[in-house]
């Protein structure tokens, strides 16, 4: 920290303020007017996974959060909220998806605030707190792990569940016409990343893209681990193509925008595609994945990374 600012972030925030929301539980950094990161409390270490001293001294924007939205467009790179509070003065609100150390995509609510000194703008504090599915994660993983519904790699919902659910979610529109769509989503060309960078890089994309996809749906849609590289997201509610596309490339953005460090410290990310398809009073099981698996060939062959809705 340059010395004359120094004494002006002092001044602007005493040692015992410091003290006081590093022991916060949300995450709270503060930046200079050109973005490098001067304060760093413990609540986003926990969130991000970055320690202090990877952070310290760098640009907010250097590969660290890299905030994107539901698009995901990098707003490190366009309308930064903490930029533009610098600008004019102005607190923010925000619903961003934050870089992990671990690679996965975080959703986080931001709130950024100007830091003011002798009524000059010198720099400004981000505020930010994951934003919580509506049921007890943590109580439901211990039920779902007594039970052995759980993926042992990615810690979502395996193969038996996905079944199980699938069939209610059928059974539910049979009764009580209650529409669901269902996305099946693969990794695109996986197999060169096990062959490239060895099995357990492939492990550890696994778990990137189901935190990214859990993260990149709603509270109550369902994700599991269909089989290797696959995917299967139960969307319940979906009564429009246009909404069900809306969501599938959203979670086609988030995924994209994830990335890992290998072992061999190379930054590695990679692309999903995906075949869609509304559940129809008729459907069975299988009738329903053949055509999410239709609209899944679809998008491979029509270069990856991307989304096809089939009627």
């Amino acid at each position: 920290m340059h010395s004359c600012f120094e004494g002006r972030f002092h001044s602007a925030l005493s040692s015992d303020y410091l003290g006081i929301i590093q022991c916060v539980h949300d995450g709270i950094y503060i930046v200079d007017k050109k973005r490098h990161i001067l304060f760093w409390n413990n609540g986003a270490t926990r969130i991000s996974g970055f320690q202090q001293d990877e952070v310290l001294g760098r640009s907010c924007g250097d590969n660290i959060l890299n905030h994107v939205d539901a698009s995901g467009e990098n707003l490190c790179k366009a309308i930064c909220p903490l930029g533009q509070t610098m600008i004019d003065g102005n607190t923010r609100n925000a619903d961003v998806f934050l870089h992990s150390k671990q690679g996965h995509r975080v959703p986080v609510h931001v709130q950024t605030m100007p830091l003011i000194h002798d009524g000059e703008i010198i720099g400004a504090v981000e505020v930010f707190r994951e934003i919580h599915k509506a049921v007890d994660i943590e109580e439901m993983m211990g039920l779902l792990s007594e039970q052995c519904l759980l993926d042992y790699l990615t810690g979502i919902a395996n193969r038996r569940f996905i079944d199980i659910t699938l069939d209610a979610k059928i059974k539910e529109l049979e009764r009580y016409s209650w529409p669901f769509s269902i996305a099946l989503c693969d990794i695109d060309d996986f197999k060169t990343v096990n062959d490239t960078y060895g099995h357990l890089a492939g492990d550890d994309v696994l778990v990137m893209v189901s935190r990214s996809l859990t993260g990149a749906l709603r509270s109550f849609d369902f994700v599991g681990r269909w089989g290797g590289e696959e995917f299967l997201v139960i969307l319940p509610g979906i009564t429009m193509q246009e909404q069900l596309e809306s969501i599938c490339r959203r979670m086609v953005r988030i995924v994209a925008s994830s990335r890992i460090d290998t072992r061999e410290s190379t930054s590695l990310s990679v692309t999903i595609s995906c075949g869609a398809t509304q559940a129809l009073m008729c459907d069975t099981a299988e009738t329903l994945m053949h055509r999410a698996d239709k609209g899944l060939y679809a998008s491979k062959r029509n270069g990856k990374n991307r989304v096809t809705i089939v009627a």
